[in-house]
């Protein structure tokens, strides 16, 4: 299923109940959304299916919305290009991005910083240990 800006403007609207400004980052098939008390990441999971069992999941079945308060930081913690804060993301633990899960299953699937290739290097080092 194929989107539009437009979509992904209503996609905000009906993820967050109000006008919605939404953003390309520097990440393909992730996109910022502000609005003026919430907003969040809108995720295509065809691109990033690493993310399809997490955050929301929306009426276009390709992208799922990861709101501020409780999963955009689970993007941030596998995107840094996202983050322009670099000491804050620097002191960011995996149990502050986990800490509205009541299971471990993010921490265990992503438990390093910097996405993807870092996690599946630190696994292959841990499993040669």
């Amino acid at each position: 299923m194929a989107y539009t800006y437009t979509d992904l403007i209503d996609i905000g609207i009906d993820m967050w109940r109000e006008g919605v400004e939404v953003r390309k980052t520097n990440v393909d098939g992730i996109f910022k959304c502000i609005t003026n008390g919430h907003g969040g990441y809108l995720v295509d999971i065809e691109k990033h299916p690493e993310l399809k069992k997490y955050g929301w999941s929306t009426y276009n079945k390709q992208i799922n919305a990861f709101e501020e308060d409780y999963e955009a930081l689970k993007v941030e913690w596998l995107y840094p290009l996202l983050v322009n804060n670099e000491e804050w993301y620097n002191n960011l633990t995996i149990d502050e991005v986990i800490r509205y899960e009541t299971n471990n299953k993010f921490k265990s699937e992503f438990p390093h910083k910097g996405g993807l290739e870092v996690n599946r290097n630190n696994k292959d080092t841990e499993e040669s240990l």
